[in-house]
């Protein structure tokens, strides 16, 4: 018989990814609902087919683990904060008044520096047209990644700055980011995505694959490698565009990672991202 824990109970982060679990067996992954329980070890999710799907999980602090076929690997995620998993929803619907307030509050009431929370208010900035409020929360981002220097502060920065569409400053930073953390995923995916931007497709090449095999324990950071990988390399190499293509759409559509990754409607993604693809491999785009 399936039981509900409570230590399962309320908001996981991977980066912009968010579950929620809820008591009464619903399971909301980036706002998508999905029935749970769990079964010794194992998290059994029904989507609204009733496909089963079981992930193995593990619990650690404030850190869950989920690993398996049906997500594709391993991956890890942190507790959230109701508030800030609150604004992370909203903004995805929209409704800035709500995540600015969320966030806000969810920073004032943490007892750790809370950075994803702050590139949020950047990217909330950027999409209103707000300079202040997304200078003034870049400049926070500057000294929590001056004072913490690690991969989580790093990877918030980089959010930030590509928000804000400075990809002079997300090109030295990724640059600086890399020699420093080199094992920050999302660092290497911005560096590749700017030097293909340039037109230096070696370095690109280069960059996403190291992306792509330091993203194994980050669902949305492998999506984002995959996708961009799949940009990258479809002049060179098409069937590696199309094998990278598919594996982002196959972790994104079990999770809705994708829909998070791109900010679009998971619908509309296939015509436009796989037509250049195929198109270089001379077949027809999917109608």
């Amino acid at each position: 018989m399936g039981q509900r824990p409570a230590r399962l109970l309320g908001t996981w982060s991977s980066g912009r990814l968010l579950l929620r679990f809820v008591a009464n067996g619903t399971l909301y992954v980036n706002g998508k609902p999905f029935g749970w329980s769990a079964e010794d070890s194992d998290i059994v999710v029904t989507d609204s087919k009733g496909t089963v799907n079981r992930v193995r999980y593990s619990l650690a602090r404030n850190q869950l683990r989920l690993s398996g076929s049906s997500v594709g690997g391993s991956f890890t995620y942190e507790r959230q904060s109701a508030r800030e998993g609150a604004a992370w929803r909203a903004l995805s619907t929209g409704d800035f008044a709500a995540a600015e307030r969320d966030f806000r509050a969810a920073i004032a009431a943490a007892t750790e520096p809370r950075p994803m929370a702050h590139a949020g208010l950047v990217e909330i900035g950027a999409r209103q047209g707000r300079r202040n409020l997304m200078q003034q929360e870049l400049a926070w981002l500057r000294r929590n990644y001056t004072l913490a220097h690690d991969q989580t502060s790093a990877e918030a920065l980089l959010a930030g700055l590509e928000k804000s569409g400075d990809a002079g400053e997300v090109l030295r930073t990724a640059e600086q980011v890399v020699a420093a953390i080199p094992e920050a995923s999302g660092a290497w995916t911005a560096l590749a995505w700017q030097r293909f931007q340039r037109a230096d497709t070696a370095a690109a090449v280069a960059a996403i694959a190291r992306a792509v095999a330091l993203s194994r324990t980050s669902q949305i950071e492998q999506v984002m490698a995959l996708q961009r990988q799949a940009w990258i390399v479809r002049a060179r190499d098409p069937k590696l565009a199309l094998a990278s293509l598919v594996r982002a759409y196959a972790l994104g559509g079990y999770a809705n990672a994708f829909t998070a990754a791109v900010g679009g409607d998971p619908r509309a993604f296939p015509r436009p991202l796989l037509a250049p693809v195929l198109d270089s491999l001379a077949l027809p785009p999917a109608q």
